[in-house]
């Protein structure tokens, strides 16, 4: 080789060099930002601000599923029904205790006939009878329960069956009471405290139907289904999981960057494997801290727009402003 080739080769090398020396000793990707300033981009992935494992409050079998895995979902679509026909049952029997409270409580203002005591003491007689039932068989139903023999919704049926009787027994009586008593205010009062109690036991079972129904907290996307039509869903039971809310970018940065970067500063965050639109974002933590691998230290940067094809998981990149003047304290 001669001395000339020699020469250039080396002149060749220290350009390279020299260029490798005023890089960034972090390695960024290679984009160039439609506005006229340098930015600085720190490669990081995505990930949810919000993760909700959702399991029904009522025993019940699953009768209809509207989503799948994978699938996005608003806040407040039906995910799961279950099935509610017993419950619904109940409520058109609670309907009736409103009613017949209803009719109670016009009947005592009209005034009294003796006859109307004696219907009435016929009518707690028989309340009294379907207390008894009720109570033995909600026992008996405790008792199975206890030993596996039979299911906790079962158990519950029961006891709503045995409340139920109770309360009708208690505005029976409650009634011949005001009845005996004969037409005062105070008779009145309570006829129309019956009107709310019966109406407090509607809304109770009005509750529980409208927990047959599994709703969607927030917008976001079910990363996880556990169960199948024809399943017991239980309380407590992981039925799906969704994660939503607005996303976030975690990304370890050079310790030098930190001087002049804080929380709340505003920057721009880019998906390169989903398109070339850019996003408004902000620094919503900065770790005061190394982490233990000695990458960096650790940033979060919240993505301030909503945009339902962004997952979570999705590779990410931060950039920071060139006037950041990095590593200058």
């Amino acid at each position: 080789m001669n001395i000339k080739k020699m020469i250039l080769i080396s002149g060749i090398s220290s350009i390279l060099l020299l260029t490798g020396c005023s890089a960034l000793e972090y390695p960024k990707a290679d984009y160039q930002p439609s506005k006229q300033e340098a930015v600085y981009l720190i490669a990081g992935r995505s990930i949810s601000t919000a993760n909700s494992v959702i399991s029904s409050k009522i025993s019940g079998k699953v009768k209809d599923i509207f989503v799948k895995k994978g699938d996005f979902v608003k806040a407040g679509n039906p995910l799961i029904k279950l099935e509610t026909t017993e419950l619904e049952a109940q409520l058109n029997q609670a309907k009736a205790g409103i009613d017949l409270a209803q009719a109670n409580y016009e009947k005592i203002k009209a005034g009294v006939r003796p006859q109307q005591i004696v219907q009435a003491k016929a009518s707690l007689e028989n309340a009294n009878k379907a207390k008894e039932i009720a109570e033995l068989n909600y026992q008996r139903s405790n008792q199975l329960y206890q030993s596996g023999a039979i299911s906790k919704q079962q158990l519950e049926t029961s006891e709503l069956q045995f409340q139920s009787a109770t309360s009708q027994q208690q505005t029976l009586a409650a009634q011949l009471d005001m009845l005996s008593s004969g037409e005062t205010n105070e008779s009145i009062k309570i006829a129309q405290a019956q009107i709310n109690q019966a109406k407090s036991s509607y809304e109770m079972v009005k509750a529980q139907m409208e927990n047959g129904i599994l709703s969607a907290p927030f917008d976001g996307v079910i990363s996880e289904m556990n169960i199948e039509i024809g399943e017991i869903a239980s309380p407590g039971k992981k039925i799906l999981s969704i994660e939503g809310g607005s996303l976030k970018v975690e990304a370890d940065i050079p310790e030098s960057f930190s001087y002049k970067i804080n929380q709340g500063d505003e920057v721009m965050v880019k998906f390169p494997d989903f398109s070339d639109k850019e996003y408004n974002g902000v620094v919503d933590l900065l770790s005061p801290d190394m982490d233990n691998s000695g990458k960096g230290l650790k940033i979060e940067v919240k993505v301030n727009e909503t945009d339902i094809d962004l997952k979570p998981g999705m590779f990410a990149e931060i950039g920071l402003k060139n006037d950041l003047k990095i590593g200058q304290k």
